[in-house]
């Protein structure tokens, strides 16, 4: 027989887990009515949706009943129309057959003639309007063109811009006869280019006599301004007037001497040899069509050293007691500074500009470099001069000392003082 205790443990035992499962059916049927609860929600939200669905339908339904009775009116006002149509087109026609039929009330005078001349456009008057506008366009296009030149072209603005005289300028050769401008004064001694080699020679006042000698150095602004030129026909018609003249060429960035004198060969001296006294006839070659010398350009490095170690100004000093005028081709100041290491050794320095080519700040730029190098200018030659220009019909005087101190002015009325 089991003892009050085992059996109340046992009862409350049951107790316990009755309530459990009551608990546990009790969370089961809350799940099962949410469930329950989602599906209905879901179902009155389909409903709704049908409903309005429907709605939409019934709307859509109304609509299409309404413009089918449009449809059947504008039919009905269409067949109307086309029969009024119908009808007014038949009377036009009866219309047009009963003119057709009846007497014209005009008569034809006389026939149209067409004009002889075209009433429009009126040729001379747009002749007179483009002719005056065509010359009032000229002109405002040639007085800017005069304003923002800056290209040299007057020999007096020259001179009162710089302060330096002008020794002469070259008329421009023509290029139809095939010459170069060195050749003139072998080819064509009587020409105008060789008139006024004679006119810069003579105002350079080349000596003649053996005690006195010269040594010209020329130089330009930039490439192109025809140095070579100048100074072969320079030294050509110096050795027609039987002067002793040699020509250096001092330009190895551009060295063309040799090759305008026309040498077969181009044999460069080199720096061991020029420092020799009494070798200058080794590194000398003459000039097939007159008696002028020359001497080949030596190349970069051995020029630098002859400026540098003295060779250049023992071979000068050899030069000179040799021949009468000595001409210098150097490179153009705005390119290299041996122009201005060169003209130290020089007597008289010449500066050329191009007419119509070299403008004024080149110019200005190069006088003032050379002045700040304490390396003065004692001329300047303007070569390709178009003589037909006015102001260069006749070759003026010039003065050929120059003052001791000038200033620089531009046409833009820049300065730029000279360094004593």
């Amino acid at each position: 027989m089991e003892s009050p205790y085992s059996t109340f443990y046992k009862l409350k035992a049951l107790q316990d887990r009755a309530a459990v499962v009551r608990k546990q059916m009790s969370q089961e049927m809350n799940r099962i009515l949410a469930g329950l609860a989602s599906e209905a929600e879901v179902a009155r939200k389909r409903e709704a949706q049908l409903a309005q669905s429907f709605q939409g339908m019934e709307s859509q339904l109304g609509d299409a009943a309404h413009s089918g009775l449009q449809l059947v009116q504008l039919q009905r006002e269409a067949d109307a129309n086309r029969s009024i149509y119908e009808t007014f087109l038949a009377r036009y026609k009866q219309a047009m057959e009963q003119e057709s039929l009846a007497m014209p009330d005009a008569r034809l005078i006389s026939r149209a003639v067409p004009p002889e001349d075209p009433v429009y456009p009126n040729k001379l008057r747009f002749l007179l309007v483009g002719i005056v506008g065509g010359l009032a366009v000229g002109g405002g296009l040639a007085f800017l063109r005069e304003g923002f030149d800056r290209r040299i072209r007057q020999i007096s603005d020259i001179e009162s811009v710089t302060g330096i005289p002008v020794f002469g300028f070259l008329p421009k050769v023509s290029r139809w006869r095939g010459l170069q401008p060195q050749d003139y004064p072998v080819m064509d001694p009587h020409s105008r280019f060789c008139t006024a080699l004679v006119r810069i020679h003579t105002a350079l006042g080349g000596p003649k006599s053996s005690d006195r000698k010269q040594v010209i150095l020329v130089t330009s602004a930039q490439p192109g301004d025809g140095k070579t030129s100048f100074c072969i026909g320079l030294a050509r018609s110096l050795a027609k007037n039987r002067v002793r003249v040699l020509v250096i060429d001092a330009d190895p960035y551009r060295p063309r001497v040799a090759v305008a004198f026309g040498a077969s060969t181009n044999r460069a001296f080199d720096p061991p040899l020029a420092e020799q006294t009494g070798r200058l006839g080794d590194l000398v070659q003459a000039d097939p069509k007159s008696s002028a010398h020359f001497m080949p350009a030596p190349n970069r490095d051995d020029l630098q050293f002859l400026l540098h170690s003295g060779g250049f100004e023992t071979l000068i000093e050899e030069a000179r007691q040799t021949y009468d005028a000595i001409i210098i081709d150097t490179p153009p100041v705005m390119t290299s500074a041996d122009a201005a290491l060169i003209g130290r050794f020089a007597d008289t320095r010449l500066l050329l500009v191009r007419w119509g080519r070299t403008s004024w700040d080149q110019m200005t730029a190069a006088v003032g470099f050379l002045r700040l190098c304490r390396v003065g200018l004692d001329g300047i030659v303007m070569v390709g001069a178009d003589t037909s220009s006015a102001g260069y019909s006749q070759l003026a005087t010039y003065d050929s000392a120059p003052s001791d101190h000038r200033v620089i002015r531009t046409p833009s009325d820049r300065r730029l003082t000279e360094v004593e």
